[in-house]
């Protein structure tokens, strides 16, 4: 039970932290909008897409990492 509320929290942890990423993104959608000359929903959803990559590939190479290293 310890193992499994030590891992709850740090997932949680681990989810606050990423969404700490999207909320200092999220101001700048504008520019980005601007930059690409896309709407702020086009900005926002490739935004959203670079956050969910983000997160599910960090979960599948960071073990990986860890068991194989660098290379």
């Amino acid at each position: 039970m310890k193992d499994k509320n030590k891992m709850l929290l740090i997932l949680g942890s681990m989810a606050f932290l990423a969404n700490g990423d999207n909320y200092a993104a999220a101001p700048l959608l504008i520019n980005i909008s601007k930059d690409l000359n896309l709407t702020v929903s086009t900005a926002a959803m490739s935004v959203t897409a670079y956050m969910l990559a983000f997160g599910v590939f960090t979960l599948l190479f960071g073990p990986l990492s860890d068991r194989f290293g660098k290379v």
